[in-house]
């Protein structure tokens, strides 16, 4: 391999490590890096490829780990969803370096941690004191475990899929034969699994960036019924959809669904009507089912090919889902029906709102699914603008205009950031995110009519530099920053307002350069030091009784009665 290549990724990296995370280091920016690129069909946030990350002290010599069922991806925090015949289980593992090669004990080192890791019966306690891996990894890998076990009486087709990266511009032989015999031992350990074990070096990262950065489809339409202002309504044989919606692997393209609002697995009699529809053959796809709408930046017509930059399927999913599943699996076609497909070019933000609640009103989604489209939604948005912050109500939306990460807020982290600080509930925020979001009673709190819109400014400003510091604080690993993190902001929030309560009013004046290095040092300490007395358990960080802990202490803090132990 030519040394080209790797001038050419450190030139990359960069370049990107300035523009999109210039407050990460370059070997956590790495990290971010390749799990990106390589997640790009699934389509991640930054929200989502953050959550994965579970290195530091006792990760087994990996990075990041992420399960998908059927391209979705499986949250830490969240239920499984509702498992049916025909599933795809993915799990991805990443380990990413700095370093010139890939060596044989870095593929050895993962080896020995998958091979406890990847086995069933032994207990998470056990992965932690006998084997010494940390609670964020450990957690990843329950979250693919209790999936695998819930989707094992339908024999789902499982693929392990491992990853090494450096910056190398050759691997050697060696390396390729220890990656071989992984494959073989992770096959071993779940039967029909396909297992592969990808070495990636500069030009690999070259090549994986490059298919990232594609944001222009081409679909191949029939026939034209409609075309007006940039947007069109055309028939789409269904092969020619399955081949848009299919991805260079063979999977479907997550990256086309950022910002659908549904949920593929919520409705199983939906889905098994247009199952069934499609497997009857004997009418017109079309007439028995309502299509699906993309949005687009732009879309141009030419010689019965539409050319789309930026598409984005916001209603469909569900026909989209079932249409690749059933020629994945051997469908056939012999009638070569055909699929209704708008594309729409919006002129505006709103505009695309208007559509989303439009096309999705005909039958019943879960709650909180619209939230994003809410006018309090929009005025947040708004209102980070002006503060130099992007909220990220629909999935991805910033990342893609290559807004920088530490500029980027999602619905999730604002909801866990003012759950936190406003409502000084910690526990909840870590305990299941997605319920402040889908619970009314959480989001009606969280996302009030009445709170002032520079609360929401304010509150996520004190994660994100609590978080800043905390990288930086050296005494102690890793997970336990990540574990501790929202307490710390709850306990910072305090000590900025000088108040062990402190209200709306009072965070919405603080003054954000006074939250320095020492006041987060201090927030830490009091509250690792309540957590090394009520056990030191990671649970404990989602339960109350550790919040409670830490609030009735702050005024011997605030006071300067606290003593470290």
């Amino acid at each position: 391999m030519s040394d080209n290549d790797l001038i050419l990724l450190e030139s990359i990296l960069k370049t990107r490590n300035f523009e999109k995370a210039p407050e990460l280091g370059a070997s956590d920016f790495m990290e971010l890096f390749v799990a990106e690129a390589y997640l790009t069909e699934y389509a991640p946030s930054w929200d989502d490829v953050q959550d994965g990350l579970v290195d530091g002290g006792g990760d087994g010599g990996i990075d990041a780990v992420y399960s998908f069922l059927n391209g979705i991806l499986l949250e830490r925090d969240a239920s499984p969803p509702d498992i049916r015949k025909g599933v795809e289980l993915d799990l991805i593992i990443i380990q990413a370096k700095t370093s010139k090669g890939i060596g044989e004990t870095a593929v050895d080192k993962i080896r020995i941690a998958l091979s406890s890791l990847l086995r069933l019966e032994v207990p998470d306690s056990e992965l932690q004191t006998k084997h010494n891996l940390n609670s964020s990894i450990i957690e990843q890998f329950r979250v693919f475990k209790d999936c695998y076990q819930k989707a094992g009486p339908h024999l789902p087709r499982l693929r392990i899929r491992v990853v090494l990266a450096a910056k190398a511009t050759e691997i050697h032989p060696a390396v390729r034969n220890k990656a071989n015999s992984l494959i073989r031992e992770l096959e071993l350990l779940f039967t029909g699994a396909e297992a592969t074990v990808d070495l990636l070096g500069a030009r690999e990262l070259i090549e994986l960036t490059r298919r990232a950065n594609q944001q222009t489809r081409t679909l191949k339409t029939s026939a034209t019924l409609s075309e007006a202002d940039d947007s069109f309504v055309c028939l789409v044989k269904l092969r020619d959809y399955f081949d848009f919606l299919r991805s260079d692997t063979g999977r479907i393209r997550g990256e086309l669904f950022e910002s659908n609002i549904r949920d593929h697995y919520g409705q199983k009699d939906v889905n098994q009507q247009i199952g069934e529809t499609l497997k009857s053959g004997t009418q017109d796809f079309w007439w028995l089912n309502n299509g699906v709408t993309v949005v687009a930046d732009k879309a141009n017509l030419a010689s019965k090919r539409l050319t789309i930059m930026g598409p984005q399927i916001v209603n469909g999913l569900q026909t989209s889902y079932e249409l690749f599943n059933y020629f994945s699996e051997g469908g056939l076609d012999p009638n070569d029906r055909s699929i209704l497909v708008r594309v729409v070019v919006p002129k505006s933000q709103d505009a695309i709102d208007e559509i989303i609640k439009a096309t999705n009103s005909q039958t019943k989604i879960p709650a909180g699914a619209l939230r994003a489209t809410e006018k309090v939604q929009r005025d947040i948005e708004e209102h980070l603008r002006s503060q130099g912050l992007f909220y990220d109500r629909r999935k991805n939306h910033y990342k893609n205009q290559g807004k920088q990460l530490h500029q980027i807020v999602s619905i999730k982290q604002m909801a866990q950031a003012v759950c936190s600080i406003s409502l000084q509930k910690p526990h909840e925020a870590r305990n299941n995110p997605s319920a402040l979001i889908n619970a009314d009673h959480f989001y009606e709190a969280i996302f009030s009519t009445t709170s002032p819109l520079p609360l929401y400014s304010s509150c996520i400003r004190i994660v994100r530099q609590s978080e800043a510091h905390l990288r930086k604080f050296e005494n102690a690993e890793t997970s336990i920053k990540k574990v501790l993190k929202l307490h710390v902001a709850t306990v910072a929030s305090a000590l900025l307002c000088r108040k062990a309560k402190p209200t709306q009013e009072d965070l919405v004046k603080i003054d954000h350069s006074q939250h320095t290095r020492e006041i987060t040092t201090e927030a830490f300490l009091y509250v690792r030091s309540k957590y090394t007395q009520s056990g030191a358990q990671e649970r404990l960080a989602k339960a109350a009784g550790l919040t409670a802990m830490i609030l009735d202490g702050l005024d011997d803090l605030l006071s300067g009665a606290w003593q470290q132990d």
